[in-house]
């Protein structure tokens, strides 16, 4: 009685039996749904971060081929030839043919040199010196830049440009610019495929945007959208990917609806299964208990649930699977079908399927893979029977759209059974692009191959290891399976005498942070010989930033460099040729200008003798006149003596006298001619020494006085010497020498000029004559600052100078060194800091001996 009191109904222990059957079931649900809910909305970021950084991606390498291209077209020799110019611009014009942009050449000033937009040589303005443009940037770092949105001046259009440095040694730096319209980065975007309702935008470094796709379908939806941004790695740009939020949300929503109805389909079938399981085996226990032995039946019938229990259990299980699996096939974005490999029929195709085909599933359904497959019908049905015959199998086709575009496919296809009959589950993959892209990336590998540019991947170990080398490096003798495996090593090959300055660069490249570099070095064929490289490579970083190996193009301009040494060459021996031309022009008109100064001065003196000459005779007149009246004078003094001294006019005279002071009178007119006689003599001498100095029409050679030339020479610039300087004559004997007395007389000149240069204040300058057997000598000394060492082997060279600028032209002591040598001589000095120098100009004194038959004796001291 007891046991019947706590027994329960058997309907329900049934329920509670099933529901804490089911509890762990419907927990397991609602933890994979929402594991599967979280899964799917992750998925969709990753599938938009990925969808921006694949456009991203696109617009850098639209960036990188035109920057490479351009670093190309600025290494050009024909930027070094401004006459060249107009060639140049035919090659840019190429280049804007090939890259879709209008080139700028422009000077460190930023004015426009060159612009495509435009015929060469028409007058140009400034690029934009905004904060947005990039030139400014370039010209003060030196580096690449893309800039920001500017308007063109030329153009008359807002305008990227992509700028590059043109850097040349002893040149100002110049800038390559690639200008593109807007509407060119916009068709870019634009052939981008974008899902309906996203919407991408490209900005600049300022937030400007350059070009926008999907503006219109965004505009259509409702709510808000979420941004994905990715940054260029080649400029401030960036990549904004907006993506409506219902979208994103749309997975996440789906997987909770699907977890709701599968916990409420979960829910009803254990209210379900335990209302009718109890009210089956109620009766059942009714009918037991009805028939006798009730309690025998009870016990027996509880077992009997639980087995139920578990069949139906395993039954709802086989049901979930097959909805799982259902909802995959029915789901996934993988294109899937289901094909009948006895005639090929497809026997189910899922919506992926029918997206990418472009039929609806009900069409594909009617449909065999003959119809889709492009190859002959007898070939798809041996490759059929391969299937069924083995495991598992991955085929490559070409399929047909619904608009007869045709696809290539990656196909896994296996057999798998299914309502008792076998069927061929195929996963169907979209390798177009793929193989497109592998085509371009062949037909690249095959121009650089055929290039002379070979390109290289080093890793940033010792001795730079080669990781990978293209096949055209047998140009330089060598294998490119031995370069890779180190023999030689790449640095071996270096010319010994470039490794520590190549190492030393790329050291600072990375301390530098640099993403590029370029050097020139010489490089060791297979055969020994050396020949110039140009090395322009990038540096590649891991995820920590460190510099894991370099990838670059190492090309052969040993061509280039020989043409640049000869260039080099010739432009030096060309200047130095216009150095000695510009001398000997310098000198040619230094001495026309002194030939004229010459004709000048002797045209002064001949008009000073005229009034020297009548005012000596006046002088000389008035003289006798003074004379004449002054014994007259004396007449009347005798008289005033004889007839006395109290005359009244005696008387008038003498008061006259006195207040005149006729004896001073007397005795100052005579001292006062004498003094004008002296002056004009004074003058005279001056004017016959510069007469003498200058010898107008007179070039010839000739026997000639040293010593009055050196006087004459003195009188001309005492007035550069006399306030300073104290002169001291110690004339030695000398004979006649035969020269060009005039043209010594400018030597004399120019070391009397420099020796008074020569001294600060006061000092001296003592001039010495003397002779030493067929020669005779004249030594100029001062005691001025003296000639610093490193400068006495300078000092004859045309334009050296030593003064402050303006204060000499440097061509005095070189225009007397070559005076000198046309007379067969030489001039010695000797200097000393701080005590002084001494010019001595060594002459012969007859011509030489084949002239000395035509020349007239040397006058003798007698004669003279």
């Amino acid at each position: 009685m007891q046991a019947t009191a706590k027994a329960i109904s058997l309907r329900n222990y049934i329920s509670r039996l099933i529901w804490l059957s089911l509890l762990p079931l419907i927990v397991l649900v609602a933890w994979f749904g929402l594991e599967q809910a979280r899964q799917r909305e992750s998925e969709s970021l990753q599938t938009a971060e990925h969808a921006a950084a694949r456009i991203r991606d696109e617009v850098d390498h639209f960036l990188q081929m035109r920057l490479a291209a351009l670093s190309m077209l600025a290494q050009s020799p024909l930027l070094d030839l401004p006459s060249r110019l107009d060639v140049f611009h035919q090659r840019a014009l190429d280049f804007q043919r090939d890259f879709g942009g209008h080139l700028i050449l422009a000077d460190a000033r930023l004015q426009m040199l060159l612009n495509t937009r435009v015929p060469f040589g028409t007058p140009l303005p400034q690029l934009p010196q905004t904060s947005r443009a990039a030139a400014p940037k370039v010209l003060a770092t030196g580096k690449p830049h893309v800039g920001d949105i500017v308007p063109g001046p030329v153009a008359q259009q807002s305008l990227v440009a992509l700028v590059i440095p043109v850097l040349r040694e002893d040149t100002p730096p110049r800038l390559l610019l690639a200008t593109y319209e807007l509407n060119l980065l916009q068709r870019l975007i634009e052939g981008i495929p974008l899902p309906k309702g996203q919407m991408v935008r490209l900005i600049d470094g300022q937030g400007a945007t350059i070009a926008s796709h999907g503006a219109a379908a965004a505009a259509g939806q409702a709510g808000p959208v979420r941004p994905f941004t990715a940054s260029s790695a080649l400029s401030a740009w960036r990549v904004v990917l907006e993506v409506p939020e219902r979208e994103l949300d749309a997975p996440f929503r789906e997987a909770l609806a699907k977890t709701a109805i599968y916990l409420l389909l979960a829910t009803l079938v254990g209210w379900a299964g335990g209302h009718l399981a109890g009210r089956r085996l109620g009766t059942a226990v009714r009918a037991l208990s009805q028939e006798g032995d009730a309690a025998q039946a009870a016990c027996a019938i509880e077992e009997t649930c639980q087995v139920r229990h578990l069949i139906e259990t395993q039954s709802r299980q086989l049901l979930f699977s097959e909805q799982r699996y259902r909802s995959l096939f029915e789901n996934d974005h993988t294109v899937m079908l289901l094909i009948d490999p006895a005639d090929g029929r497809i026997v189910d195709a899922n919506p992926a399927a029918a997206h990418f085909y472009g039929w609806s599933r009900e069409a594909l359904k009617t449909k065999f893979i003959t119809q889709i497959n492009i190859l002959p019908k007898e070939e798809i049905a041996r490759q059929l029977a391969g299937v069924r015959e083995s495991s598992r199998n991955v085929f490559h086709f070409r399929h047909r759209l619904a608009n007869d575009e045709i696809r290539d496919v990656e196909v896994h296809t296996g057999p798998v059974r299914m309502e008792g009959r076998l069927l061929l589950y195929s996963i169907v993959l979209d390798e177009t692009e793929r193989l497109a892209t592998q085509r371009a990336l062949e037909q690249a590998l095959r121009v650089v191959e055929a290039s002379p540019v070979v390109s290289f991947r080093w890793l940033a170990k010792t001795g730079w290891p080669v990781e990978y080398v293209s096949n055209n490096i047998s140009r330089w003798g060598y294998r490119p399976e031995d370069i890779r495996a180190g023999r030689p090593t790449y640095a071996e090959i270096i010319h010994p005498d470039d490794l520590p300055r190549v190492r030393s660069e790329v050291d600072a490249h990375m301390a530098a942070g640099d993403a590029r570099y370029t050097q020139t070095y010489r490089i060791r064929a297979a055969d020994g010989r050396y020949f110039w490289v140009e090395d322009n490579s990038w540096l590649i970083h891991d995820e920590q930033g460190k510099v894991i190996a370099y990838e670059g193009v190492v090309t052969d301009i040993d061509e280039r460099k020989r043409y640049e040494q000869q260039l080099t060459d010739s432009l030096a021996e060309q200047k130095t040729l216009n150095r000695k031309l510009e001398a000997a022009q310098n000198q040619l008109v230094h001495a026309e200008k002194m030939a004229s100064i010459g004709q000048l001065a002797a045209g002064v003196a001949h008009e000073l003798n005229n009034p020297i000459g009548f005012i000596t005779s006046n002088l000389n007149t008035l003289e006798t006149y003074l004379t004449d009246l002054f014994a007259i004078a004396d007449a009347y003094a005798h008289a005033e003596l004889a007839y006395g001294m109290e005359s009244p006019p005696f008387e008038r005279a003498r008061t006259l006298k006195e207040e005149k002071d006729y004896d001073f009178l007397r005795s100052d007119i005579l001292a006062l001619l004498q003094e004008s006689k002296e002056g004009l003599a004074r003058v005279a001498r001056i004017v016959r020494d510069l007469k003498d100095f200058s010898h107008p029409g007179s070039t010839a050679m000739q026997w000639a006085d040293l010593h009055a030339g050196l006087d004459s020479t003195l009188n001309i610039v005492w007035n550069e010497l006399k306030y300073k300087c104290t002169v001291i004559k110690r004339y030695g004997e000398l004979p006649q020498v035969w020269c060009d007395i005039a043209q010594l007389n400018q030597v004399f000149m120019n070391l009397l000029v420099n020796a008074s240069h020569a001294i600060a204040e006061k000092g001296e300058i003592t001039i010495t004559t003397g002779r030493q057997g067929d020669r005779v000598f004249v030594a100029i000394s001062d005691t001025g600052s003296g000639i610093a060492p490193e400068n006495l082997k300078r000092i004859f060279d045309p334009f050296f100078t030593t003064k402050p600028v303006g204060k000499g032209t440097g061509l005095g002591l070189s225009l007397a060194y070559s005076i000198v040598q046309k007379h067969r001589g030489s001039i010695e000095v000797q200097s000393e800091l701080g005590k002084g120098t001494t010019f001595t100009v060594w002459l012969p004194i007859a011509p030489p001996e084949p002239a000395a038959g035509a020349v007239p004796p040397a006058p003798t001291l007698e004669s003279t």
